[in-house]
């Protein structure tokens, strides 16, 4: 099939529109990462890699994730496409930091209730593909996509 390609900033504001109108969304992603958590129900990304078995449990600073550090992780294969999941809305931890509620397929014994909590960090690293509504696009990517 065909994927469109769009700037990571844009592919966020996007996945945030379709969520904030009511759609959900087709999530293609890696979880190979140990701070992918089944138990701990959460999936983040670690400022500092000393932190990463803490982050699992106690908030802790996540990376900034660039354009420029995705695409390096990308091709040197350490982000790699190995499960599908179903984000079905977001939600907002004590800070009001945002994560993405994902139902994972895992059931409901892993994670919380079968959802993993993803941050915007990981989403930003870790994501390849998302399958969402063209309702759920923002107007000016609509545009730019000529949908």
């Amino acid at each position: 099939g065909s994927f469109y390609n769009v700037p990571l900033d844009e592919f966020v504001q996007n996945i945030d529109n379709a969520l904030d109108n009511g759609f959900t969304i087709a999530l293609d992603c890696d979880v190979s990462e140990n701070t992918f958590s089944g138990k701990n129900g959460v999936a983040v990304i670690p400022e500092n890699d000393a932190d990463a078995k803490a982050i699992l449990t106690e908030i802790k600073p996540e990376k900034v994730i660039s354009p420029e550090y995705r695409q390096a992780e990308f091709e040197n294969l350490t982000t790699t496409d190995d499960h599908l999941m179903h984000i079905v809305g977001k939600v907002n931890d004590q800070t009001g930091k945002i994560y993405y509620k994902v139902k994972n397929s895992w059931g409901s014994k892993s994670g919380k209730d079968g959802h993993i909590y993803m941050s915007g960090s990981y989403l930003r690293l870790k994501t390849i593909s998302v399958l969402l509504h063209k309702d759920g696009l923002l107007k000016t990517t609509k545009s730019k996509l000529g949908l």
